[in-house]
């Protein structure tokens, strides 16, 4: 049977764009293959597992391209890497990271994991509120609450473990696997908003249109590499803000609807409040005093949705049941968000409503000196006289 001229333009019009980008993918692949000295990975991108190098292979890519700019492609896998004790940190060897991370994965200054017994040691706990991305490593809240503690005399130590984009899950398997064993008097944690970014897509809303066009995307990204690496390059020219073409789903385009949907979804709150009581019993359990600080942030028209006005319904909450969980199991609760947002002028501590700049986290470290400075006084007093100290005394 004949086939119509119809149906042969059909035909045509959908091959010669499917050749073309099938051209394209296949370039790209190729590319990345000789980027990545020869990993066949990059040619079966999509159908393949990760190898086990992969992130080595993507730092290599990067410090090969220059001083870090612009190297984007999965970033993350490139900022963080695997350590052998299994936990994903800071990469030491990532080129922007150049004396900004330490050799253990931390944005803190080089420490011996083995502590001194006559130092106090501290160790911070968060995400990128915590690890201070807009700040350098002397000007995050961290360094600064350690300085203003050695004003007098030098036996505190403040270690900075926040990770970007990581919450209670992570901060909890890192405190376990890693960070009792530096022997910590005292941690903090320093957490909100990245709870509720994880559960942004879990809340009570219909799956509509948008969420399926993000979805696609999200999976597309995953299959090819020819359109993770142009919509990477779009998102650096464009910055998306649409809830569906960006790279956070947000699955309500309205602050107000968004909060009534989280309020809405009790194991939001819940799975929180089981986050911090698996915290401060992990703390107890070796002897570690913990401290629970409330995430401050600015809630505006213009803002990212989960910072839009209508949103504080949700972060009070959450503030609430940090500090229920912290009388409950009698451990040192911070309210920093309202202390903070009773400062006049404090939205012009933030770059975005959320990170602090530099004088920011100044007026954090302090706010947190200011609640822990007797207590620490006193148990630093009792370490150095030699005497047993007692954890979990409130404030």
């Amino acid at each position: 049977m004949k086939l119509t001229e119809l149906t042969k333009s059909i035909i045509v019009a959908i091959l010669i764009p499917l050749i073309f980008f099938s051209a394209l993918e296949l370039t790209q692949r190729i590319r990345w293959y000789f980027k990545s000295s020869r990993s066949v990975y990059w040619l079966k991108y999509g159908f393949v597992p990760r190898p086990k190098d992969f992130d080595q292979q993507l730092t290599k890519i990067a410090m090969n391209k220059m001083s870090g700019q612009n190297t984007n492609i999965q970033e993350i896998q490139i900022w963080s890497k695997e350590f052998p004790n299994g936990i994903k940190k800071h990469n030491p060897d990532y080129p922007e990271y150049k004396n900004l991370v330490n050799s253990l994965g931390f944005r803190s200054h080089e420490f011996e994991p083995r502590k001194d017994p006559n130092t106090y040691r501290i160790i911070a706990t968060g995400g990128s509120t915590t690890a201070g991305y807009e700040s350098d490593i002397e000007h995050t809240y961290p360094a600064i609450l350690e300085k203003k503690l050695n004003r007098d005399a030098k036996r505190y130590e403040v270690i900075n473990a926040g990770l970007g984009e990581q919450e209670l899950p992570y901060i909890n398997y890192l405190l376990e696997k890693e960070l009792i064993g530096y022997k910590p008097d005292m941690v903090t944690l320093y957490s909100t908003f990245n709870h509720l970014y994880m559960f942004r897509s879990s809340v009570n809303v219909p799956r509509d249109f948008h969420y399926k066009i993000f979805h696609f995307k999200e999976w597309l990204s995953t299959k090819s590499l020819l359109f993770l690496t142009v919509w990477e390059k779009f998102n650096i020219l464009f910055k998306p803000r649409r809830y569906a073409l960006s790279d956070i789903y947000i699955p309500t385009n309205d602050s107000k609807r968004l909060a009534k949907a989280f309020l809405d979804t009790p194991e939001v709150f819940e799975s929180y409040k089981r986050g911090l009581e698996k915290f401060v019993a992990t703390c107890r359990e070796n002897h570690i005093t913990p401290v629970l600080i409330t995430e401050a942030c600015v809630f505006k028209n213009e803002a990212y949705l989960l910072l839009g006005k209508g949103m504080d319904p949700v972060y009070n909450k959450m503030y609430d049941i940090m500090e229920e969980v912290a009388i409950k199991n009698n451990a040192i609760f911070i309210d920093a968000a309202r202390v903070m947002n009773n400062i006049p002028g404090h939205e012009a501590l933030y770059t975005d409503g959320l990170h602090f700049k530099p004088e920011g986290n100044d007026v954090l470290a302090e706010i947190i000196y200011a609640a822990l400075k007797d207590r620490l006084t006193h148990d630093a007093n009792i370490l150095t006289t030699g005497g047993v100290k007692k954890t979990l005394q409130t404030v």
